[in-house]
């Protein structure tokens, strides 16, 4: 519960603003900041998600407080269940619908060569094919 209250009082520290600006600049986001608006879409769903727990854990106990019976426990149980399938359906679909897009970076390909066993190394691009083998100190060429 601690690190929940020192999340939620990290959060709320961060200036209004300031989150206000950077979740507005998200609703036409670029290509260059795409992924930053990800990150404050994941950010502000798990701030909701904690809110959420939260408003369930004090509904618990304000419930079993009213009706502490064997039967009151038991109803209350029931209904604690119902609320988090619904929640957590609810968070399914929020989550769904935040995409960090993925990046495909260039893959570096490090070979040795078989004539002087030197090491070389040769970039090769997403989608492309593997490059042929060409040593740069000897200039030994696989077939």
């Amino acid at each position: 519960m601690l690190r929940i209250t020192v999340i939620l009082v990290a959060i709320l520290a961060f200036p209004i603003t300031a989150r206000t600006q950077e979740a507005a600049s998200c609703v036409q986001p670029s290509p260059g900041n795409a992924q930053k608006c990800a990150r404050i879409a994941l950010a502000q769903e798990f701030v909701r998600e904690l809110e959420i727990i939260y408003r369930l854990q004090e509904a618990v106990k304000q419930e079993l407080a009213e009706d502490s019976s064997g039967p009151g426990k038991l109803a209350t149980s029931i209904k604690v269940r119902t609320r988090m399938l619904f929640e957590m359906n609810d968070s399914i679909q929020a989550l769904a619908q935040v995409t960090t897009p993925i990046i495909k970076l260039p893959m570096k390909i490090r070979r040795q060569c078989g004539h002087c066993g030197d090491f070389n190394s040769v970039l090769a691009e997403p989608g492309q094919a593997v490059p042929a083998f060409k040593c740069s100190a000897c200039g030994y060429a696989a077939r």
